[in-house]
């Protein structure tokens, strides 16, 4: 009986302790990443602004194979959209919101495991023969669930990280084979 009044005391210390640090952690989170790919920018904005291509280059599609995806819009421009289902990644969808010739901007609507509605941007910049291709997304968290944004640059980063490695391999292999 006193190990069971002491986990109980144990767990409800550590509750408060996530409560009280939620308190001064900010409720946005910004993450981005960047990666320089040696191809035109046209054919690394190509790869982006398609949400069927994204999906060859996505981190997220290698975790849940067997994830249902659907696409609606007419692809490659605003208002085309995709939506997902997964044991592994959940359910969401995603709509391009906003297309220049540079960026690239996408409304999130998360529904499992946690509704959520950040907002996702891709741009590139030439830099000399390459480009800087920049991955990013804004988010809020509502309290007490604000102190995941600890953690999230780490564990988003890594999945942009990732999914931009992909993205370089697959436009320096188009660029040096000719395709466009």
């Amino acid at each position: 009986m006193k190990i069971i009044k002491f986990l109980l005391l144990v767990i409800a210390i550590l509750v408060v302790i996530v409560l009280l640090v939620a308190l001064f952690v900010p409720k946005q989170y910004h993450v981005e990443r960047s990666v320089t790919i040696h191809s035109p920018q046209s054919l690394v904005m190509d790869q982006v602004r398609s949400l069927k291509k994204m999906h060859e280059w996505s981190p997220w599609v290698e975790r849940d194979t067997n994830m249902q995806v659907t696409y609606s819009g007419t692809e490659g421009t605003v208002g085309s959209s995709t939506s997902w289902k997964g044991e592994k990644m959940g359910e969401g969808s995603q709509t391009i919101t906003k297309l220049t010739n540079d960026r690239m901007e996408i409304q999130l609507d998360f529904i499992k495991p946690f509704k959520s509605n950040p907002t996702s941007f891709f741009q590139t910049q030439p830099e000399g023969a390459d480009v800087k291709a920049t991955w990013g997304m804004d988010g809020k968290s509502p309290y007490p669930f604000n102190v995941m944004n600890l953690f999230m640059n780490g564990m988003l980063g890594k999945d942009y990280e990732r999914g931009l490695a992909k993205l370089k391999v697959r436009c320096e292999e188009m660029a040096k084979s000719g395709q466009q």
